[in-house]
């Protein structure tokens, strides 16, 4: 297990490798831990990116993801790379390059059902296959096109405001950078050479 920390929006633990970071078992995010303030991002369109793993190269993939505590689901996935909805719009994306592993923790722009900073055509074919304005039978929730309690005109209208194929948003932060936090690490990791960089 490979536990970092986020601290605030600028200041988090991560693991740097200088040769092959080989990834697998499970990566735990605890947030505030130390006495923190992070916060997710709170303006619509805005996220925070954290690189976690910095290496020289990756091999593998975490088959885990804890944030705070609870255990990121794949709704969204690409390779090895997943978005979890984890409600009202907010999305914890886990990134993974060929040498670093990323979190973005994302505030959709209303109309972006699947949280990949886009609205699109396949955000509107979600809305559109859900649509229900007489309201939901079972739950609806964002990722099938409900912003306001039902799939209707309103929603569609949301959409079609932001409509945004090339993406949109950014980092709320900009790019924040490791902090001096005390780096609590127990991994199940296989690494050439490892090296741990804290920065501001």
């Amino acid at each position: 297990m490979l536990v970092l920390m986020l601290a605030s929006g600028t200041e988090y633990d991560q693991l740097v490798v200088t040769g092959t970071a080989n990834l697998d078992g499970t990566l735990d995010i605890p947030v505030n831990a130390g006495g923190g303030s992070y916060t997710d991002p709170a303006t619509r369109g805005d996220s925070d990116t954290f690189v976690l793993v910095d290496a020289g190269s990756r091999v593998g993939s975490f088959s885990a993801v804890n944030y705070d505590g609870s255990l990121l689901g794949a709704e969204f996935t690409s390779g090895d790379n997943f978005r979890d909805h984890v409600g009202l719009g907010l999305f914890r994306n886990v990134n993974y390059t060929a040498t670093s592993v990323e979190l973005q923790n994302l505030n959709a722009q209303v109309g972006d059902t699947d949280g990949d900073m886009d609205i699109d055509l396949l955000d509107y074919n979600t809305l559109s296959g859900n649509f229900s304005p007489a309201g939901c039978a079972g739950s609806c929730g964002w990722v099938d096109g409900d912003f306001d309690n039902d799939i209707d005109l309103a929603d569609y209208n949301s959409l079609a405001m932001n409509f945004s194929p090339a993406g949109y948003g950014g980092d709320a932060s900009a790019v924040p950078e490791p902090s001096a936090l005390v780096l609590s690490l127990f991994a199940v990791l296989s690494l050439v050479t490892v090296g741990v960089r804290r920065k501001r």
